[in-house]
């Protein structure tokens, strides 16, 4: 009688064992793996829905600056852009302020991200930036689009 229990407590801490081993491979798959933004996007913005407008916000400056992209081109190419930017989920949250906002306007919903040169943010979740920029391609718009301060955004005088 003894034996079967120490046989049947030996198969349940190997069973037991098995199902750690197979939490933690998991675990460790999700933060090392990488995503594109193209990829998160697509996600939670379903190819009927359309962005209606972008939102950024620049606290490189001493004084914060605004932009909005509504234009349907601009959108297209911006997106377009940042899709292609390989990211990694962070183990460790990030610690500081990134330097960028960038809020997604659809009809139904918005979507928020920080994002600077090394890390960005979105979803309750912190990535790592792998390979390309999300700075650039906004930079590129940058002479046909005109940031604003606080007080220009919301006309105040």
């Amino acid at each position: 009688m003894l034996r079967k229990g120490v046989k049947f407590l030996k198969k349940l801490i190997v069973i037991f064992l098995i199902l750690i081993g197979l939490l933690i491979s998991v675990i460790l798959f999700r933060f090392i793996s990488t995503t594109s933004f193209g990829e998160m996007l697509a996600e939670d913005i379903s190819e009927t829905d359309e962005i209606t407008h972008i939102n950024l916000y620049s606290r490189v400056e001493d004084e914060p600056l605004w932009l909005q992209i509504d234009d349907p081109e601009m959108i297209n190419t911006l997106i377009e852009e940042q899709s292609i930017i390989s990211i990694r989920n962070q183990y460790k949250r990030i610690q500081k302020t990134l330097d960028y906002s960038m809020t997604i306007h659809t009809r139904f919903n918005s979507y928020y991200f920080d994002f600077d040169d090394e890390f960005f943010s979105g979803r309750r979740s912190d990535y790592k930036i792998i390979n390309g920029s999300f700075i650039e391609p906004i930079l590129q718009l940058d002479d046909d689009l005109e940031w604003l301060t606080g007080d220009e955004l919301f006309n105040t005088d």
